[in-house]
């Protein structure tokens, strides 16, 4: 009981039992020694690492709220917003994959925005048969990039 690291816990039980004229009553104490070990550590496992660096998953789950509002937002004025609203520090870099991801998760990727060029002129093209829609793209090395559109559409009577 020298230890300064050890303390005594008492925890007391009443239990009744029996009839309701008629009862009993038990009251137990229980007495635990309890000892409180500082272990010291030097190695770093993963288990024992606490960090409070912000990673780009979450830049993206708290930017989305932001960039819902104003898709044009910048890196930087992104990253001065979240240090502010939760008193961190985040690097460019983390903000700017960050943004990205949430952004992505807004708009979709460049592969669907393209896609959803020609899904939206088939479209137009079903509920005003007569209006001209093309397309241009340009194919360099197996791959292909929006160049622009032109649309004439019917007019309406």
């Amino acid at each position: 009981m020298g230890d300064k690291n050890a303390f005594i816990l008492f925890n007391s039980i009443v239990v009744c039992f029996g009839s309701v004229n008629d009862f009993y009553l038990v009251w137990l104490v229980i007495c635990l020694q309890v000892t409180v070990l500082i272990d010291e550590h030097k190695c770093m496992s993963s288990a024992r690492r606490r960090t409070t660096t912000p990673t780009s998953s979450w830049v993206a789950s708290k930017a989305i709220l932001h960039l819902r509002k104003n898709s044009s937002m910048s890196t930087k004025e992104l990253r001065t917003k979240l240090q502010e609203e939760h008193n961190c520090e985040i690097h460019y870099d983390t903000v700017w994959k960050g943004r990205q991801k949430a952004l992505k998760e807004i708009h979709g990727s460049w592969e669907e925005s393209f896609q959803l060029l020609f899904s939206w002129r088939e479209e137009v093209m079903k509920r005003s048969s007569g209006s001209v829609i093309e397309i241009d793209i340009k194919e360099v090395d197996g791959n292909f990039y929006f160049q622009q559109v032109l649309l004439c559409t019917q007019a309406l009577h």
